[in-house]
């Protein structure tokens, strides 16, 4: 009876009804996967990420009849762009229970696979950002007449508020590159994660591993990306990163906003601050997606006779072009997706 009465309040009439919305914007192209992570589902366009939270998530007691469903933009990113392929699209391929058993933590994963995609996505948007204050002040520099013996260098002004902004990204990048790990391995991964996580793949799978080798191969870029932050906030004579605004050189050149990393035992290494925002932006989402696949690989629940694997797929098998691992199996010379 007490169901019977629920369900004729007019609250329950609306929140139990079908619906509709119309998400996004034109310019947003087509919808091309719905991602669900938590209470919120993802709505991944070909050009945006949008979220939608249905009343019932936002007052679950359902005691305000008033609280509609929303949306709301979360990146002008969308499935046609390479680093949400890399991050989330990816992990929503291959983070599956099915593949990797009951106890793998799928939402988890997801969570983590989009705070990866938020936090990359906000490098690539600071790169933007300083190219255009860079290009600007270039712009405006070679207007101005040059005075005899006199020079207004141009400035971006906050080059060091910057980088610092970038290496704070990187930092908790690595950080979720941690707890992916863990995911997979729990306390079998220490503090040092990293050299944890290079040693237990030696130990487990054998050090002419494919996954063994590739954790070997990115270590001292891992390594770097984790000390980027500590080297902004705790610099040391022997240990630190200095960044430069627009500055002129006994050759009489100006040189554009730069980076110099010093680190013990290695040379100083000097270059352009956007071309370093650049490469470290590409290189952490490649590593990102190479990490996932082979996480979930050298976990893969497979029986046989058909071994289950992550496979990057030929280009015809790809839902999304840019979207390269899934699961699979090799028979003969065909690969055959699985999910």
């Amino acid at each position: 009876m007490s169901d019977n009465k629920a369900s004729s309040r007019p609250i329950d009439q609306i929140r139990n009804s079908a619906m509709s919305m119309k998400v996004g914007a034109p310019d947003d192209g087509n919808i091309t996967e719905m991602v669900s992570v938590s209470d919120r589902m993802l709505v991944v366009m070909e050009r945006a990420i949008h979220v939608m939270q249905l009343a019932d998530s936002i007052d679950p007691a359902r005691t305000n009849i008033s609280i509609p469903n929303t949306q709301q933009r979360l990146l002008s990113r969308g499935a046609g762009d390479p680093i949400v392929a890399k991050t989330l699209l990816t992990a929503q391929t291959l983070f599956k229970k099915a593949h990797l058993g009951n106890d793998f933590d799928e939402q988890r994963g997801l969570t983590l696979a989009l705070d990866l995609l938020k936090d990359i996505a906000s490098m690539a948007d600071m790169l933007i950002a300083t190219q255009d204050a860079q290009d600007t002040a270039i712009a405006r520099f070679e207007k101005e007449a040059v005075a005899e013996r006199h020079l207004t260098l141009p400035a971006i002004g906050d080059a060091e508020a910057r980088c610092d902004a970038f290496a704070q990204k990187v930092g908790h990048i690595v950080d979720i590159l941690r707890d992916m790990a863990r995911l997979f391995y729990g306390e079998a991964l220490k503090s040092k994660w990293i050299d944890s996580l290079t040693e237990l793949t030696k130990e487990r799978y054998g050090c002419e591993d494919p996954f063994a080798k590739y954790i070997e191969a990115v270590r001292p870029f891992l390594l770097l990306l984790r000390d980027l932050r500590n080297m902004v906030e705790h610099p040391k004579a022997e240990w630190h990163i200095k960044v430069f605004d627009f500055r002129l050189l006994p050759s009489g050149q100006v040189m554009i906003p730069s980076i110099e990393i010093v680190r013990p035992g290695e040379e100083a290494s000097q270059g352009a601050l956007t071309l370093f925002m650049s490469q470290v932006t590409d290189d952490i989402a490649n590593v990102a997606e190479l990490f996932m696949a082979y996480l979930c690989n050298a976990n893969v629940q497979s029986l046989p006779p058909f071994p289950i694997q992550v496979l990057e797929l030929p280009l015809e098998q790809r839902s999304n072009p840019l979207v390269r691992m899934s699961y699979g199996c090799i028979q003969g010379d065909q690969i055959i997706r699985i999910g």
